[in-house]
Formats: C-alpha cells, sequence, structure tokens
C-alpha cells in the first residue's frame, strides 16, 4: 500500500505507545509485523528530519541539543522543506490487523490520537 510518509511518522509512535496494552497475542503479533513493515522508511523519514534540524537549527550551548522552534529565523524554510518530505509517499507492504472491543473482558483503551495515526494499518471489530 502507498502511504504517506505523515502516515508513516505518526503511525510510529502509536504503534508503540499500542504495543504497551496487553493485547491478544495474535493482534500484537500483528502490530509488531507493521512496525517492523514501516521501520525502513521511518528511519529514512527520520534521518532526513534530523538534518532539516541541523540545516535549519540552533545548538543550545548548555545542552548541546540542535532545535527548531516559531519564532526562529529560518522556521519557514524548515517547515517548507518538512512539508515536502512528509508529502513523499513509500510502498509499505502490510496486513491489516483488527482490533478487538474487549480484552480479558474489559473494552479496549484507545485513544482518538492513537486510532487516527493507525487508520490505514488497523479495522476494529
Amino acid at each position: 500500500m502507498e502511504l504517506m510518509n505523515v502516515e508513516i511518522y505518526t503511525a510510529n509512535q502509536a504503534l508503540t505507545e499500542l504495543a504497551k496494552r496487553e493485547l491478544p497475542v495474535k493482534v500484537s503479533y500483528g502490530l509488531a509485523k507493521i512496525k517492523i513493515a514501516i521501520s525502513k522508511p521511518f528511519q529514512a523519514i527520520e534521518e532526513i528530519r534530523t538534518g532539516l534540524v541541523r540545516k535549519y537549527g540552533k545548538e543550545d550551548k548548555e545542552t548541546g541539543t540542535v532545535n527548531i522552534t516559531p519564532g526562529m529565523p529560518d522556521f519557514g524554510k524548515f517547515q517548507e522543506d518538512y512539508s515536502v518530505l512528509m508529502q513523499e509517499t513509500a510502498d509499505v507492504t502490510f496486513e491489516k490487523v483488527t482490533l478487538p472491543l474487549e480484552v480479558d473482558g474489559k473494552a479496549l483503551q484507545v485513544t482518538t490520537e492513537i486510532l487516527l495515526a493507525l487508520t490505514p494499518f488497523v479495522d476494529v471489530e
């Protein structure tokens, strides 16, 4: 399936959060396979994003980290390049996973943010 980089990027964090939940083995395994399927495109996206932060950001002398925030001189240029990066697509092969409504007799608690990020990857019973 062809996915936009923004879908891959947001799904990575959502999958990490969802992996912290108690889920049936089959569901956990399916989610792990999706995480593996998006790992290479995610690494490429993160590498380019980090390069953009270094290019347009400013180093914090105390921590040694480089950051870019609104109001900084090159923030607009960063946003433009970052937007181009996130609009790009990658072909990712995976099987959709069906999330159960209940786990061990209790309703599965998943935030809307996680569900939105995982829309291309999961269905709900």
